[in-house]
């Protein structure tokens, strides 16, 4: 595979690892006076150090009146996935356009819910989940939509007192 790239210096080479983590091989060949001599070594690409995390959000759109599930996955500067040994717990903010609250800290690799916050219930549009560890932004969700809850009631607008009606007659109600 394209494990990385390699710069040729007459006899001497520089590989540079690409940002995958995988298994491959460097072959080194020439043409010399008894055929083709060839050199093969097997390289291992590792992931790096925790750089940030992948936060992935189930179940999109999130409703007002239900819950979130939030999935932690930490990463290197690559993107590859690595073990996180880090002695704090990620801390989760949801905003909802400029309001925000917090969710409280999350588990790593395992899908975790969280009521949707009661200061958020009446505001709707684009959100966002953000992890910070002691106050350093470590992760960024994908934007998702944040929608009304299930009708809980009904309100009727017109008409909008109560109104006498002939019988027979017919009038318009329009409730919300």
């Amino acid at each position: 595979g394209a494990i990385g790239t390699l710069s040729s210096l007459s006899n001497k080479a520089t590989f540079t690892a690409g940002a995958v983590t995988e298994t491959g091989a460097l072959v080194v060949s020439t043409m010399g006076a008894d055929g083709t001599l060839t050199a093969t070594v097997s390289i291992t690409i590792i992931a790096g150090e925790f750089d940030h995390f992948d936060i992935s959000v189930e179940t999109t759109p999130i409703r007002v009146d239900g819950t979130i599930t939030i999935t932690l996955v930490p990463k290197d500067v690559s993107s590859n996935t690595v073990i996180y040994n880090g002695t704090s717990s990620p801390w989760l903010k949801v905003t909802v356009g400029t309001n925000s609250a917090n969710l409280g800290t999350c588990a790593i690799n395992t899908p975790v819910e969280f009521p949707w916050p009661s200061t958020l219930r009446n505001k709707f549009g684009t959100s966002t989940i953000y992890a910070s560890i002691n106050g350093s932004n470590k992760g960024t969700s994908s934007p998702f939509q944040v929608v009304a809850g299930s009708p809980h009631h009904f309100k009727i607008t017109q008409p909008a007192t109560n109104t006498s009606i002939q019988a027979g007659a017919s009038m318009t109600v329009t409730a919300q």
